[in-house]
């Protein structure tokens, strides 16, 4: 956290320079800094979310951990001085008041122990919790031996403890106590028979299973060293058995016995079918949520989806075979509910709350990836179903297109009517086609901004691209110039007389007479690219510019005789423009004058 505290003035800066930056930039540049400053306060502001969020999970278990440490501790220590107790007392006198003195004091220790089982039994699964925590293997080691140290130390300990029972009952038998060390025998017996009780729940979760497992293998251990013990015993008190009356008191002991040897074989067998449950629950557990665990992970990995039709169908089929695996898994973890719930049944009180939460938790984690897997599907659905209506709206837009566009050139290499009548429809039939290009126009909007990008390989992005320079070719504004044309058409053809070609052409060649002009002087002048051809646009314009008296619709009128393919080449003008009936040079004075006046009439005109 502190390394990142030391960032945050660099955020800062950054923050500074952004709002200097935008006061100097455009609207729209404005717009995009705010944006970036906005991403990269999210980003901080998750970054440091997530240190905080660390750090408190890195509390946690460092107070785990010294918790563990101090509990391991404690009872290590404690286990070091029952070993150094035991090891105390290892000379045993013939004196019979000593050593009942001396079985006192071991039945109160052995009393001791047994109330430390819990704390055993605690510590174990402490310690078998954190190692399934731990991530790193060197962690999981470590926890391993302390695991396996805690347990081979109490292990000994125990076994000690029986064999100081086992030698005290053999002074008693050397003294003559038999009675003393039959209730000796008696006492344990009676002890131990409560916790082999048939009725006492043995299935639980697999840590809670395996201590009652390794507890009993203890019992047994103990039982299997005192037999020794219990034989010499019996065979010592069939000796004295006349004199001393002690037939019903072994006749009890014996009954007991063998009853205590009998439930702890019925223990170790439902020990062992408990154990089997608890594994085969613990196993389907741990593989069902590794599974759900990747499956997640890939979910949220796939990134944006793709621009294409074909990976895009064969992304949702996998999709449906996830599916169907999810329903396919879906009884797998039936089976797994209905097996924690028969152990929930006969549970032992110490594992039901592990057993339950592992049942909910399985179940609630199943159904959370199975609803991410539903809407993941759903979302390939739409995206599939929008990328196919927009292909089907792309294919009609560009049948459209190429209508138009063949309209188009068809009405440009038409000649435009000289009648108002036909004017006005054509100008009818081409407002009604601006109107239709603006619809469409709507319909480019319209379409999904993710297929504008220009990415490589995404052929509809790139059709829908060519249908928007297509339909800008044919926008309004290129249409009402069109239709502005025409209207000024219709009003000269209303207003203006019959054109005379021959008249127009006398005019103009008498006017090119006055001015010193040459027919070809004009045309180059016309002609910028010099390769003998001008446009009709051109044509017109280059007349107007020499500010020869006409009109636009004269104009029009003329480049219609000199076109024949489009353009007007030089042999054209020329050969329409020139005839034999045209004489510039009079040979009398009177023509003269008469050409004078003529000219001079015609400026004033």
């Amino acid at each position: 956290m502190t390394g990142l505290n030391s960032h945050r003035n660099l955020v800062l800066v950054l923050e500074t320079d952004g709002s200097h930056l935008s006061s100097m930039s455009l609207e729209q540049d404005v717009v995009l800094i705010r944006s970036l400053l906005l991403r990269v306060h999210a980003r901080w502001d998750q970054l440091v979310q997530s240190s905080l969020d660390r750090d408190q999970h890195l509390e946690k278990a460092r107070l785990t951990a010294e918790k563990f440490k101090e509990a391991w501790l404690e009872f290590w220590e404690w286990l070091q001085e029952a070993e150094s107790r035991l090891d105390a007392d290892l000379e045993i006198s013939n004196d019979p008041g000593l050593i009942n003195r001396l079985l006192i004091d071991h039945k109160e220790f052995q009393k001791f122990l047994h109330s430390k089982r819990p704390v055993f039994y605690t510590t174990v699964r402490f310690c078998r919790t954190i190692r399934e925590q731990a991530t790193l293997p060197a962690d999981t080691l470590k926890l391993g031996n302390l695991l396996g140290k805690i347990r081979d130390k109490w292990d000994y300990v125990c076994g000690r403890t029986v064999d100081r029972q086992q030698q005290l009952d053999q002074a008693l038998l050397e003294v003559g106590q038999v009675d003393v060390a039959l209730q000796g025998i008696l006492d344990w017996l009676l002890q131990v028979e409560p916790q082999l009780d048939e009725q006492d729940p043995v299935h639980g979760d697999l840590g809670l299973v395996a201590h009652l497992v390794d507890s009993h293998k203890v019992l047994q251990q103990e039982l299997g060293k005192r037999a020794g013990s219990f034989e010499a015993l019996k065979r010592s008190a069939t000796e004295v058995m006349e004199r001393s009356g002690l037939c019903e008191q072994l006749q009890d002991v014996s009954q007991r016995w063998d009853r205590v040897c009998g439930l702890s074989v019925t223990r170790q067998l439902r020990l062992q079918q408990a154990l089997k449950q608890a594994e085969e629950f613990h196993s389907w557990v741990q593989r069902l949520r590794a599974w759900l665990s990747g499956l997640e992970q890939g979910l949220h990995y796939r990134g944006l989806l793709p621009e294409e039709e074909p990976p895009l169908q064969a992304l949702l089929q996998s999709q449906k075979e996830l599916m169907q695996a999810m329903q396919g898994k879906r009884q797998d973890v039936d089976r797994v509910v209905s097996l924690g719930e028969a152990i929930l049944r006969v549970c032992h009180p110490d594992g039901f709350t592990s057993i339950k939460l592992g049942v909910a938790s399985l179940q609630e984690r199943f159904q959370e990836v199975l609803t991410w897997v539903k809407q993941h599907e759903q979302r390939l659905e739409r995206a599939l179903e929008e990328l196919q209506k927009g292909t089907i709206q792309l294919q009609d837009l560009q049948s459209w297109l190429q209508w138009a566009e063949s309209r188009l050139a068809q009405r440009e290499a038409a000649p435009l009517p000289q009648q108002p009548m036909q004017l006005r429809a054509l100008i009818s039939e081409h407002y009604a086609f601006m109107e239709e290009v603006k619809h469409k126009q709507e319909d480019v909007d319209q379409m999904p901004k993710n297929y504008r990008k220009k990415t490589s390989g995404n052929n509809f992005g790139e059709r829908l691209r060519m249908c928007e320079s297509l339909i800008m070719t044919i926008s309004p504004d290129t249409c009402k110039m069109f239709l502005d044309v025409m209207l000024y058409l219709v009003w000269q053809l209303k207003e203006a007389p019959a054109f005379d070609f021959e008249t127009w052409r006398q005019r103009y060649m008498l006017w090119l007479h006055l001015r010193k002009d040459s027919l070809m002087e004009v045309f180059r002048n016309i002609d910028r690219d010099q390769d003998g051809r001008i446009r009709r646009l051109e044509f017109t314009e280059g007349i107007l510019d020499t500010n020869f008296p006409t009109s636009q619709q004269e104009l029009v009128a003329v480049a219609d005789i000199f076109d024949r393919d489009g353009y007007i080449d030089y042999y054209q003008f020329v050969a329409a423009l020139l005839s034999s009936r045209d004489h510039w040079h009079f040979s009398s004075d009177r023509g003269s004058m008469e050409n004078e006046v003529t000219c001079i009439l015609f400026l004033l005109t």
